[in-house]
């Protein structure tokens, strides 16, 4: 390889690998010290970079925030993916997945993520950014489902009901849990109660026959660390 290109590469990467560091570096301002009290200083601090290097990637906080939006989906897809290949033989796979959702909105990039919508409430910018790529993390963490239940595609409505029912109330219920208002008692009573629900909504669409055995989720609580 050209020493000039050899020394393309090397900068390409360097500037990739400080790219990544910031972002995770945002991630952490959300959830340690919240939306409002993070800046471009806080962040490159906590990234362990240079101000200039900060402002090199992401010259305006909310340059930042729109990246750090998209980097946040990708994680927590790529975290859901990881979780949904390893379904137990003693699962049922939408047992697993519920219980798969619930480690996410139990993680901290959820509380990231809950400071970056409450952020856009009022900032239309940012606002449109987080709703593109929330359409997108739907679209691609249900696929799995489609896949392993094809019919649910002829009966669209119920598996979108369905569908959001559970997310909805699955998020809903980590707001609770993670300010205490919930214990893990009972939020294995709702789980139960979700899986049942959604169950009923898809009654003519599940399968009849399932090699794997149900069995109760069990919550995680969240960490400020990585």
């Amino acid at each position: 390889m050209p020493i000039t290109k050899q020394k393309r590469t090397l900068q390409s990467r360097k500037a990739s690998n400080t790219r990544y560091r910031i972002l995770e570096g945002v991630l952490d301002c959300l959830v340690e010290v919240g939306y409002a009290n993070t800046s471009i200083s806080t962040i490159a601090v906590r990234a362990g970079v240079s101000r200039g290097a900060m402002q090199f990637h992401f010259p305006t906080k909310r340059s930042a925030m729109e990246a750090a939006i998209t980097h946040l989906m990708q994680r927590r897809l790529d975290t859901y993916r990881a979780d949904m290949a390893k379904i137990p033989a003693s699962e049922s796979f939408l047992d697993h997945a519920i219980r798969a959702y619930w480690k996410q909105v139990t993680r901290p990039e959820f509380i990231a993520l809950q400071e970056l919508t409450l952020a856009s409430r009022t900032d239309t910018g940012l606002a449109r950014q987080l709703s593109r790529a929330f359409r997108e993390f739907v679209i691609q963490s249900r696929a799995p489902f489609l896949e392993e239940f094809p019919q649910w595609r002829q009966r669209k409505k119920q598996y979108n009901n369905a569908a959001n029912l559970a997310q909805y109330v699955v998020e809903g219920m980590a707001w609770g849990y993670l300010n205490g208002h919930l214990n893990d008692a009972a939020v294995n009573d709702l789980l139960a109660t979700t899986r049942e629900t959604v169950l009923s909504l898809l009654e003519d669409a599940t399968p009849k026959k399932s090699k794997r055995v149900a069995v109760s989720a069990k919550p995680s609580r969240a960490t400020t660390g990585r």
